[in-house]
């Protein structure tokens, strides 16, 4: 039998059955995170909500900090305790509220349910245990199998994603792969129990445009043949366009703008969205186009004022951006914008690139 159809039929092994209508397999409600530190309470993550329909491919986007990455690690229940906690939300993953989850009936959803490659495996991946003995020991964890069952399903998860010799790598270490083998043994690793949803926080970032490329194609790949809803983190705006149907974009914690992907590329709404667009080279540019900045630092966390967090930023605020931070507010068919002036106008700033 085809490894990839074996891993999908574990998923019947596992107790997991599939809806024939699109629903909600995600719905976060109202998240908030924060980090207590000397300084004072980071406010990583603020009231954000959020939804992904099963099969769907979601984008979420932003500089550095903006709480991309916290935001699924509060999903998947792996915040570094007890200096950060979830001050307020709900997470409903098929249906069930994780953050109400004892760690004990988390760690039987994380792994075989819902899965996430990280952004460094050389970090990831313990560097004193053969990968092939890791791999197989989550198998062994969320399947019930037997170890030679076990380690027969990692060579062919190896095999699945395009590692060469996969038998006689089995033993090696982490330090005896690339930067790009070792992000597929990640990948595989993630995938070996047939996760409803995957989360692949920025896993291209450390590596060649070339490998970047390749596993790009190798996620849609699995995400076609395990059908697999996956959220991908990044904060390349190019990259999302060829994965999602939906992005969001983060900044200081808050989602700024969500909407399509042709609404978000053509249609930018919110100042930070046209700002991260500008600095973008386009291949229907006559080379004659400047490229543009977003002038200013990041805010700082702790802290953070009244108004609007992108306010020191902004080309277009207004004075009443200094009273009250926007909600999100709906200006078009899925299409939806935290930014008052544009919200009053109903959209009237277009990207003019």
């Amino acid at each position: 039998m085809h490894s990839t159809q074996k891993i999908v039929d574990s998923r019947t092994e596992i107790g997991k059955k599939r809806s024939l209508s699109l629903t909600n397999l995600l719905e976060v409600r109202d998240l908030s995170v924060e980090f207590q530190t000397h300084e004072g309470i980071v406010q990583a993550v603020n009231h954000i909500s959020f939804s992904v329909v099963e099969g769907e491919t979601l984008g979420i986007v932003g500089e550095s900090g903006s709480g991309k990455t916290v935001t699924m690690l509060s999903v998947l229940g792996l915040l570094p305790v007890p200096m950060a906690r979830v001050s307020s939300g709900q997470v409903f993953f098929m249906g069930e509220d994780l953050l109400k989850l004892p760690e004990e009936n988390m760690r039987l959803v994380r792994g075989a349910k819902l899965a996430m490659i990280f952004q460094d495996p050389m970090t990831s991946l313990n560097p004193v245990l053969p990968v092939g003995l890791q791999i197989s020991e989550a198998i062994t964890s969320h399947l019930k199998l037997t170890k030679s069952q076990a380690l027969s399903r990692t060579r062919e998860l190896l095999e699945l994603v395009g590692i060469p010799g996969a038998k006689d790598r089995l033993k090696d270490y982490p330090h005896q792969f690339s930067g790009g083998m070792r992000q597929r043994v990640m990948i595989a690793m993630a995938v070996s129990c047939g996760p409803r949803l995957l989360v692949a926080d920025e896993p291209t970032t450390a590596l060649d445009v070339t490998i970047q490329a390749q596993i790009v194609d190798m996620v849609k790949r699995l995400q076609k043949e395990l059908d697999m809803a996956v959220i991908w983190i990044t904060h390349d705006l190019g990259l999302v366009a060829r994965l999602a149907r939906r992005v969001i974009v983060m900044y200081a914690g808050y989602i700024m703008e969500q909407a399509s992907v042709s609404d978000l590329y053509y249609s930018p709404r919110h100042p930070y969205t046209i700002g991260l667009l500008g600095s973008l080279p386009r291949l229907e540019d006559d080379g004659e186009t400047m490229l543009t900045s977003i002038p200013g630092q990041p805010p700082d966390m702790i802290g953070l004022p009244a108004g609007c967090p992108f306010l020191p930023r902004c080309t277009y605020a207004v004075e009443k951006c200094k009273e009250n931070n926007p909600l999100l507010s709906l200006i078009e068919p899925e299409h939806w914008v935290a930014c008052a002036e544009v919200s009053r106008t109903q959209g009237a700033w277009k990207h003019g690139r």
